[in-house]
């Protein structure tokens, strides 16, 4: 991607496809991409508290990324925190704003993803949805699809089991009998340039804490 002017105005914007809604979401103000609106903040999920650096890898490691919404208080937490957005496509870019000062004439994809797993989490300030997400070449690493260390699948196999539940690992690799090892997150990061919003691109488990 080259860049031309003597300002240049950088956005980092992403736009998630899950089954009960697209999230189109911008680090600040709005943007226009491909004929699309991307938002600061969705009705529905929110604005983004956090963005975790995006974690580049070779060979037969796994890239991997995450991101913090802040949803409202009124948003159901079965709105935002589904089984079914497991698997759902995900794309990251960083763009150059034209003369116009809202269309995006400039991008370089930085990640085209699958949502990994979703957690909702009670805090005092609030709640917050964390949202992981792997990298699209992850698939052809897995063997048998769900066989992942992660609290889902576990229970699957021992029902009503919480060992897995708040262990905090970033790490969901397959695991048994059976399944594929040596796959981890890793490699260097990959860092975004936000605006003032602060966007910094850098088997599903659903529960509620």
């Amino acid at each position: 991607m080259s860049f031309a002017g003597d300002f240049i105005h950088l956005v980092a914007f992403c736009k998630i496809e899950l089954p009960t809604r697209t999230l189109r979401i911008c680090d600040g103000g709005f943007c226009y991409f491909s004929g699309e609106k991307y938002e600061a903040e969705d009705a529905v999920f929110g604005s983004i508290a956090a963005v975790d650096e995006f974690e580049a890898a070779l060979g037969d490691v796994a890239e991997d990324a995450k991101i913090v919404f802040l949803p409202p208080a009124s948003t159901l937490a079965s709105a935002i925190n589904r089984k079914e957005f497991q698997n759902s496509r995900a794309r990251f870019w960083m763009g150059a704003i034209g003369s116009d000062g809202k269309t995006v004439t400039v991008a370089e994809q930085q990640m085209d993803a699958l949502v990994d797993f979703t957690v909702l989490r009670s805090r005092r300030s609030g709640r917050e949805l964390e949202m992981s997400f792997i990298g699209r070449p992850e698939k052809l690493f897995l063997r048998q699809e769900g066989n992942s260390l992660n609290p889902r699948h576990h229970k699957s196999i021992w029902p009503g089991e919480k060992g897995l539940d708040n262990t905090g690992s970033k790490q969901t690799v397959p695991w048994g009998v059976g399944g594929p090892r040596g796959i981890s997150s890793g490699g260097g990061g990959i860092g975004g340039i936000g605006t003032g919003g602060g966007f910094n691109f850098g088997s599903p488990t659903v529960r509620e804490q």
